[in-house]
């Protein structure tokens, strides 16, 4: 992950591949997604892994918890906000570094391995209420206005499917 972050100055995080197991070599992700709404979605997730993201290349934003931070970056944007405190803040993070000129790069050499959920539980109810809360404010900090009010329709639309 350092020599893909050294290539570029520009280079503010770098993501990593993310499998769910080693047997199947399952996605968990190769990149993060963000939806019209403000919630975030893994590239790649439940693919198996068969070489189909094979560069590196520019991606929209890696998960948090799997990313090697430039501190030049965090020095210019900031930290994390805490006031998310769980779900949403890498996207954030990642919105504030791209508005401010910062690029994300995957580093497909570099995989770990992901428990999804197992400390918040896949379908909770802190977990839900949680991402929902920080998926507003998120979009609320981040995105035009003309983007948040078309944002009820998009998530409408989610929540139906």
């Amino acid at each position: 992950m350092l020599e893909v972050a050294e290539k570029d100055e520009r280079t503010g995080k770098v993501a990593s591949k993310v499998l769910l197991d080693k047997d199947t070599r399952r996605i968990d992700s190769v990149d993060m997604l963000i939806y019209p709404d403000g919630i975030g979605r893994q590239k790649g997730r439940g693919e198996i892994d068969r070489g189909q993201y094979y560069s590196e290349e520019d991606v929209l934003y890696p998960s948090g918890w799997e990313a090697l931070y430039w501190r030049t970056m965090l020095d210019d944007i900031g930290l994390f906000d805490e006031d998310f405190f769980a779900y949403c803040e890498d996207t954030d993070l990642s919105l504030r570094g791209r508005r401010s000129g910062w690029q994300d790069v995957l580093a497909l050499t570099a995989v770990v391995y992901d428990k999804y959920s197992s400390s918040g539980g896949k379908y909770s109810t802190f977990k839900a209420s949680q991402v929902e809360r920080n998926r507003i404010w998120g979009a609320v900090k981040n995105f035009p206005v003309a983007w948040l009010l078309r944002s009820p329709y998009y998530s409408l639309n989610r929540y139906a499917m």
